[in-house]
């Protein structure tokens, strides 16, 4: 999985939506997620808001073979929003950092604080663009 944070491939994906639509309808299955977690660990409590599901029974979720659909999206969309904050940062730590840090162009919310909802990820994806284009968060 820090192979799909640390490349480009999910973005690039996104960009055909149908392409990306066959990718949700594969499923994501329950160890992908789990090195997701062991690769981000600062992110579970995120995670678990966005999946609404309890940090102590996500790990139920490592044995499934897949998840479903909804799950297999949201954790697609934390991906990419993961993905294009490690293409800023350059590395893991820095990356979960500005995950935690307050943002002015998120009325001072952190990043963590938006991504359990659609809304909220696409508030957090186009201030990670702004960043890229260098304009003031």
């Amino acid at each position: 999985m820090p192979l799909l944070i640390k490349s480009n491939y999910l973005a690039e994906l996104c960009k055909n939506k149908l392409e990306y639509i066959a990718l949700i309808r594969s499923k994501m299955s329950g160890a992908v997620l789990d090195e997701i977690l062991h690769t981000l660990p600062r992110q579970k409590e995120v995670i678990c808001r966005a999946l609404e599901i309890k940090p102590e029974i996500i790990d139920n979720l490592y044995s499934k073979k897949h998840l479903c659909i909804r799950n297999t999206e949201i954790m697609l969309d934390l991906l990419l929003i993961y993905s294009k904050i490690y293409e800023l940062e350059g590395n893991l730590t820095l990356t979960q950092d500005l995950l935690a840090q307050r943002l002015p162009a998120l009325g001072d919310k952190m990043p963590n604080e938006l991504l359990d909802t659609f809304t909220g990820r696409t508030l957090v994806k186009d201030a990670i663009n702004n960043m890229k284009c260098d304009e003031f968060i």
